[in-house]
């Protein structure tokens, strides 16, 4: 989890050097130069905050609990084991841009942050409940794994800077080349039921990651906002260590 927000939290307040640098060249570089920071940081690991290297990750077990999330709808547990990741160090990043807007005062951020080759497998249980706007419960124990190629986020975002820093808009989308290889066991318990959906996300990849772009967007830009303007979640101190040392 810390993962994921310090990388959000990363990339949203980057725009923050905007309100110091009005030269977008400046401002550029600086994004460039905070990125290659976090990526030194996901490979050393910060101990001090039990914050592990992901190069690779590897995670004996562990557990989450999705109501802590703060997604309103969203709860239940998802626990892994012989959790191993790689491939998260070696992202790229292009098309860095950046824009001023008179009225009202605002700074744009446009960028592509892509993953050419994203490893995972973990044994997992997991027991989710999501309620927006129908109850859907999703649950099993099994393998799961993939080798992904290309998987790329875009981000488009606007930044107000009156009376503080704040996201007036947001979007992530993400998509996918091709994958490798997709492994899923235990899916609902039922093992028929996870080789039929082994034989759909192989079938086209990139078409389902597609067409679960826009849920994925929604959700992302609601977790992201509400952090950056309202400081939602929890900060031990790790988000801001991670933000001094790297903007």
């Amino acid at each position: 989890m810390k993962f994921l927000l310090s990388t959000l939290v990363l990339l949203a307040s980057c725009l923050a050097i905007f309100a110091e640098n009005k030269n977008s060249k400046v401002f550029e570089s600086q994004i460039e130069d905070a990125l290659e920071c976090f990526r030194g940081l996901l490979i050393n690991g910060v101990p001090e905050y039990d914050f592990p290297s992901f190069n690779p990750l590897v995670v004996p077990e562990g557990s989450v609990d999705l109501s802590e999330l703060g997604i309103e709808g969203l709860s239940g547990r998802v626990a892994v084991e012989d959790l191993y990741i790689a491939g998260l160090t070696d992202f790229q990043y292009s098309n860095i841009k950046g824009t001023i807007g008179l009225i009202p005062p605002r700074y744009i951020f446009q960028g592509t942050i892509n993953f050419p080759l994203t490893t995972i497998s973990t044994k997992y249980d997991l027991d989710v409940q999501y309620a927006d706007p129908v109850d859907v419960r999703v649950y099993g124990a099994g393998d799961f794994g993939l080798e992904a190629v290309n998987f790329s986020i875009d981000i488009d975002a606007t930044v107000t800077v009156l009376g503080g820093i704040n996201i007036s808009n947001l979007d992530v989308w993400v998509s996918l080349a091709g994958l490798n290889s997709f492994t899923l066991t235990g899916y609902f318990n039922d093992e028929e039921l996870s080789a039929q959906i082994v034989e759909t996300v192989l079938a086209d990849p990139s078409g389902l990651v597609a067409d679960y772009a826009q849920t994925v967007n929604d959700l992302v830009t609601e977790l992201v906002t509400d952090l950056v303007n309202n400081g939602g979640g929890s900060d031990d101190g790790f988000l801001s260590d991670i933000l001094s040392q790297c903007i």
